[in-house]
Parts: C-alpha cells; sequence; structure tokens
C-alpha cells in the first residue's frame, strides 16, 4: 500500500526539489546548456511532432493543445501539491503566505513584504478573461478590496482550510487547471520577452528554448522550474548569497 499524501509530504517534495536546484545552481552554465540539449534530443526523438527547424529570435510558444494543457497542469498540480486537492489552498510552516492554485501562486496578506514574486492576483485576473462561465471566480475573492489575502497568518489560514470560502476557492481552482497551466505558460514567455539580458547573451538563450519548448515534454520542464524558481532575477529572491532561477 503506497503511503497517503499528506502537507508533510508537499514540504518534502519542496525540500527534494530545492536541493536539486541548489546542485544544478553549482554546474557551469555550458554543462547546463549540453544537458538540455540532450534531453531535448531524446524528448523530440519521442514525439511526433518536430521541432521548430528555425526558432524566432524572440520566444515564441507553439501551439499547445486542450489536451497537452491537461497533461502540463496535472504534472504541475502533482509536483506543487502532491496530487491532494486540499493543497490547492496551502500555507507552508515559516512562510507569511498562502500559496493557492496548481501552481501555487503566491497571495501576500495585506502588508506583507515577502522578497518573493505574487503571482495569484496576476492569475485571477487572468481567468477572468479566459475561463469559462462553468467555472466563474468565487463571489468573495470578486468582492475583496484591496485586493490581499484575507488570512494575517497560518494558524488563521489552517482554521479556515474547511470554511465555505476556502473550499469554494478549491472547487474553482480545481476546475481551471487547464487555464492555470495556460497562464503559467504565457507568463513565462511574457517574462523571457522581458528580460534585460544583451542581445548576445539572450538570442543564443532563447533559441536553445524555443527548441526545448517545442515539444509538451520539454515546455513543461521549462514552465514548471520556471513556476517553481522564477528566471532567476529578483534581486531579493537569493540562497546563501546566490540567485536562483532559470538563469
Amino acid at each position: 500500500m503506497s503511503e497517503p499524501v499528506t502537507t508533510d509530504n508537499v514540504s518534502l517534495v519542496r525540500a527534494t526539489r530545492s536541493d536539486a536546484i541548489v546542485n544544478l545552481a553549482k554546474m557551469p552554465r555550458g554543462l547546463i546548456l549540453l544537458i538540455c540539449l540532450f534531453l531535448h534530443t531524446g524528448l523530440t526523438a519521442c514525439s511526433s511532432r518536430p521541432a521548430a527547424e528555425q526558432p524566432t529570435r524572440e520566444l515564441t510558444l507553439p501551439f499547445i493543445s486542450t489536451a497537452d494543457l491537461h497533461w502540463i497542469g496535472t504534472r504541475i498540480f502533482k509536483n506543487e501539491t502532491g496530487g491532494q486537492a486540499r493543497n490547492l489552498t496551502y500555507w507552508g510552516a515559516g512562510e507569511d503566505f498562502p500559496s493557492l492554485g496548481i501552481g501555487h501562486f503566491i497571495w501576500f496578506p495585506d502588508g506583507v513584504d515577502a522578497p518573493f514574486d505574487e503571482t495569484f492576483p496576476a492569475l485571477v485576473d487572468y481567468l477572468k478573461v479566459h475561463n469559462s462561465v462553468c467555472a466563474p471566480t468565487p463571489t468573495w475573492v470578486e468582492s475583496l478590496t484591496p485586493f490581499a489575502a484575507p488570512w494575517q497568518d497560518k494558524q488563521t489560514f489552517d482554521q479556515a482550510l474547511d470554511s465555505d470560502e476556502l473550499m469554494a476557492l478549491r472547487q474553482w481552482l480545481a476546475g481551471t487547471t487547464v487555464q492555470q497551466a495556460q497562464f503559467i505558460a504565457t507568463n513565462f514567455e511574457r517574462r523571457w520577452r522581458e528580460l534585460d539580458l544583451s542581445v548576445a547573451e539572450k538570442e543564443p538563450l532563447t533559441d536553445l528554448l524555443q527548441k526545448l519548448i517545442a515539444t509538451p515534454q520539454g515546455l513543461f520542464a521549462a514552465i514548471d522550474y520556471f513556476n517553481f524558481k522564477g528566471l532567476g532575477t529578483n534581486p531579493r529572491e537569493r540562497y546563501a548569497e546566490q540567485g536562483w532561477g532559470l538563469l
């Protein structure tokens, strides 16, 4: 019998992924690029979709079918929540904010200034435009002014886990997996295009990423890493004096 998934398992998954990222950060960039090319070659061989022959100089998402978005979203959901719907609304020990949705999008309570990128408000705005009428935004979320997480600490949040508000929020988040996956992919494309690097630095990396994201597997690898650790351009996000992220 397999071990049941708990919030402790979520913490273990996060810790394991963080250790892997720290080890990856110590590797030379050239070696990392070779690994990416190797993985891309293997993934392309397994995919029925040919890679773009001439990648654009600006990163451009390929067409992503609803089936592929569902596959990508399900994988991200399992990575972030341990596959438990209850963990779509999660507040980690020692953190100052909840993490919500399949990508554990951060939502700051009023007055919190943590050194991370807040992403839940942008997700809500995206879903208002791209979501089906079959899964409307919960009324209590729409009515918040200001739009800040209404729990001031983890204890208050945990006490509200079985409240009507959080149950409605989980139901909404569970019903928008495809749209959340699309949001992560679109946000990745936008953030990469806004990246402030010289042409000589950015174009080779863009070409490499364009090849990598040509398959659903490669796209998942890129945006899952980006969603978990960002691009690495936030000067406040540091571990042992080192930035983390895709770059």
